[in-house]
């Protein structure tokens, strides 16, 4: 199950945390730590991507929802 909960702010510290380890592997090379570190924050931003991404098209789907059925609702009443 995904938590959306502050989901911006988890990109964007998913985000802060791969430049850092990236940013170290670049200045350690061969560090096998490192890499394997780089490989965890960067499988861990993709997840929280696809978690945010998820949350905009829920949102999204919600208001197109919306959208349709006060459209429905103001053309049963307009043609009365």
């Amino acid at each position: 199950m995904t938590h959306f909960s502050n989901i911006s702010n988890r990109v964007k510290d998913a985000k802060d945390e791969m430049d850092k380890a990236q940013q170290a592997m670049h200045t350690a090379h061969g560090n096998t730590t490192l890499c394997m570190r780089e490989r965890d924050v960067v499988r861990n931003y993709a997840s929280i991507i696809r978690a945010e991404e998820s949350f905009f098209k829920q949102k999204a789907r919600i208001q197109w929802l919306r959208l349709g059925v006060a459209t429905i609702l103001f053309d049963s009443f307009t043609h009365i």
